[in-house]
């Protein structure tokens, strides 16, 4: 049975509107950020991790700022979650904006990419060493939005299960040394936020990305908009979600919520009395999309300027 709420359309302007900006910034951020920026004088070296899927807003370039000085190496993780040609092409920028070496991509479940971060990493070390001379181990700090894979990445690398992972954000709360081996050592470090997202767009994405929790935008909300993105760009995945599915024609005209409704009824998620669920539906679709049963995916291009001001300053300041 379907409610009387309100519809909002499914256009791609509406996909792309512009909302005020948002802020997900709890105290152990602020906490962690502080004690960051203390410790940026111990690092000779930051891996910086960010999701592939939308590089430009996983990037916390006021964390990458406590480094002014120091060479940065930016991992494009989840590789193996993200469209090809989209990640070939942030690779490609990356590459030309921050230097061949200061970029590659990986997923955990790919040992050679693991090794080639290795090879990426010794190279950088021996660099490091001849211009500084350093008679103690190299300091690379992990760092990274919440939940974007760091403890995962590390431990990894290390090679046994050292730190704390999860599937929720914020699962790492402390800073922590661990011995990378080879004259090397890691400190991982709490995801942080920049202090604000840009628009309600972009905080929907890193909630879709599982970066912001679900209930600070509330699971249908964040389904609605992966309905909305899948109706312009990738309407045939949706339809395979159905049992008894939709018309192609269908699924890309209908209302969102209509379609959520919809995908409800059709998977069986109703209330006693027979509403269909939106709740549980909305949880459902999340749980499909990051467990990789969607496909994969890109959210942003490489047309935004953001991070070509971020090297420029960088570039200035060098």
């Amino acid at each position: 049975m379907k409610d009387d709420r309100p519809r909002e359309g499914n256009r791609a302007d509406e996909l792309n509107r512009t909302e005020p900006a948002f802020s997900w910034f709890p105290g152990h951020m602020l906490k962690a950020s502080r004690e960051l920026k203390q410790k940026a004088k111990l690092i000779d070296l930051v891996i910086h991790l960010l999701d592939s899927r939308a590089p430009l807003l996983t990037m916390n370039h006021n964390l990458l700022d406590f480094f002014p000085n120091k060479p940065i190496l930016f991992l494009l993780g989840k590789a193996d979650q993200a469209e090809g040609k989209g990640l070939r092409a942030w690779k490609g920028y990356f590459q030309e904006h921050a230097g061949r070496d200061a970029v590659e991509s990986v997923s955990i479940h790919d040992r050679h990419a693991i090794d080639r971060v290795m090879k990426k990493l010794q190279k950088l070390k021996s660099e490091i060493q001849k211009r500084r001379r350093l008679i103690r181990p190299l300091r690379i700090a992990v760092t990274g939005v919440p939940n974007v894979g760091k403890s995962s990445l590390i431990n990894r690398l290390i090679r046994r299960r050292r730190a704390q992972t999860g599937p929720q954000p914020g699962v790492t709360r402390h800073q922590q040394w661990l011995p990378l081996g080879d004259g090397m050592e890691l400190l991982d470090t709490p995801g942080i936020m920049l202090p604000r997202i840009p628009n309600e767009e972009a905080a929907q994405v890193l909630s879709l990305l599982g970066i912001i929790r679900d209930r600070i935008l509330g699971p249908e909300k964040v389904a609605l908009f992966l309905v909305r993105y899948l109706q312009i760009h990738r309407h045939d995945r949706f339809v395979a979600l159905f049992d008894r599915p939709p018309s192609a024609e269908l699924c890309c005209s209908e209302a969102a919520e209509d379609l959520l409704d919809r995908l409800a009824m059709d998977r069986g998620f109703l209330k006693t009395g027979g509403d269909t669920d939106h709740l549980r539906c909305a949880e459902w679709l999340l749980q499909q999309f990051r467990e990789g049963k969607l496909g994969k995916f890109c959210f942003t291009d490489v047309t935004d300027a953001t991070v070509d001001n971020f090297f420029q300053s960088r570039q200035k300041g060098s």
